[in-house]
């Protein structure tokens, strides 16, 4: 390709597309509108190639959640090389262009085109490697964001029917928990109920022994008699209480299906096994970091990697002014920065029963940071981009990830 190759600038809408076509020379060379049809972009893209120089031309998208993929593939089936760019680069450069707030499709798809010319080290996009992988690990996800939304409901209407239930039973959403809030949803419930008919039922649904099911019955008795109500619309209460149990399981099922889906697919997967070696990365984090990350070749360091995630620091300085107080980017993947801040909290926790971590130096380095003044949150912060680290050198190396004390990795480096 040449210095200066012909540029298709491609605003992605639901149903159609905006297509600007710009010269070698940066000549405007026609305006299209592709519609979501195979007859019209078989239409669009035999105009195209009539303007174009096909072996000189690139393609410029803007990522639009799902709907760009059809018109990349449609792009790349047909030799075009294509370049997909992030909304955050794209709106920014839009925004510095004019004064007024304009933007249109058609001013988008100019201003992709005129993006590309400008910052010249957009790579070409090579194709959605792990699409499938990241498709079902966005669904779990949501899935589980789901349950937390049923179990805020659930505690909303336990407030009004039950409020001390909710605040002194521990693990309320247990297998026990649940059955004692669908069965009995109301302190009258429990009262009214046959002491020894609610033992039976207490050791049944959690399998446990008689002591344990006695010391549970004589906290949900006492519990019971403390507890007041709402004596209004109980009824209705009860009947939201049910609906959202039963979309809660109903959920927790999906979740339970997509896992078990998630671990087979992470076993057939170099990336996610590797992952696995890092403390703290289990096989759902394996796979998260993997189908979001999709190719590490992308990067060429960790800072670029650290900038997707939206784990970098923001820069204030003007003039003699530095700012102190800078935060988390958080503009890259939000699932992908979950993923890390998760790993981390579960590689720095230490073990109820040993005292240990699973990753001490990562811990020692946590530590560190918090005698140091930092808060806590900021010392996860710089915990997290030390996790990016070990990501970035697995995947880059393709090797499994191996835990030695970091004055030993820099002393063996000046070596």
């Amino acid at each position: 390709m040449t210095n200066r190759p012909y540029i298709i600038g491609v605003d992605v809408a639901s149903q159609k597309a905006d297509v600007h076509v710009h010269g070698p020379e940066d000549e405007e060379l026609g305006h299209f509108v592709m519609k979501a049809t195979n007859s019209h972009m078989r239409q669009t893209l035999s105009r195209l190639q009539s303007l174009v120089d096909k072996r000189n031309t690139v393609v410029v998208l803007e990522a639009t959640a799902i709907y760009h993929r059809i018109y990349y593939y449609a792009f790349v089936n047909c030799g075009f090389e294509v370049v997909v760019v992030n909304p955050y680069q794209s709106h920014a450069f839009q925004s510095g262009l004019s004064l007024r707030k304009t933007r249109t499709d058609k001013v988008s798809a100019h201003t992709l085109a005129v993006l590309y010319r400008t910052v010249r080290n957009l790579p070409p996009t090579k194709g959605d490697t792990y699409l499938e992988l990241r498709k079902l690990v966005r669904a779990y996800y949501r899935l589980m964001d789901e349950q937390s939304d049923y179990r805020r409901r659930i505690l909303t209407v336990l407030a009004e029917l039950f409020p001390l239930l909710a605040q002194r039973f521990k693990n309320l959403f247990s297998l026990t928990g649940l059955a004692i809030v669908r069965h009995f949803p109301t302190p009258q419930a429990i009262l009214e109920a046959n002491p020894k008919d609610l033992f039976y039922f207490i050791r049944k649904v959690s399998r446990q022994r008689p002591e344990w099911a006695i010391q549970k019955l004589d906290q949900l008795l006492s519990i019971a008699r403390e507890s007041p109500s709402v004596p209004v619309a109980v009824g209705a209460n009860i009947q939201l209480l049910h609906l959202y149990l039963d979309c809660l399981e109903h959920s927790k099922r999906q979740a339970d299906r997509l896992r078990a889906q998630l671990e087979a697919m992470a076993q057939r997967c170099r990336p996610a096994k590797l992952l696995l070696t890092i403390p703290g990365i289990g096989t759902i984090l394996a796979t998260t970091i993997v189908a979001e990350i999709e190719n590490i070749e992308n990067f060429k360091k960790p800072a670029h990697l650290a900038a997707f995630a939206g784990i970098d620091p923001t820069v204030k300085e003007s003039g003699n002014f530095k700012g102190t107080r800078n935060h988390m980017s958080k503009r890259g993947s939000k699932l992908l920065r979950r993923a890390l801040y998760l790993a981390t909290v579960a590689a720095i926790r230490r073990d109820k029963r040993t005292g240990l971590s699973k990753n001490p130096y990562l811990r020692e380095y946590y530590d560190k940071k918090v005698r140091q003044g930092k808060p806590k949150k900021v010392a996860l912060g710089a915990c997290m981009q030390k996790t990016l680290c070990y990501v970035f050198t697995t995947l880059k190396h393709d090797r499994p990830f191996r835990l030695i004390d970091p004055q030993q990795a820099a002393w063996r480096k000046v070596a």
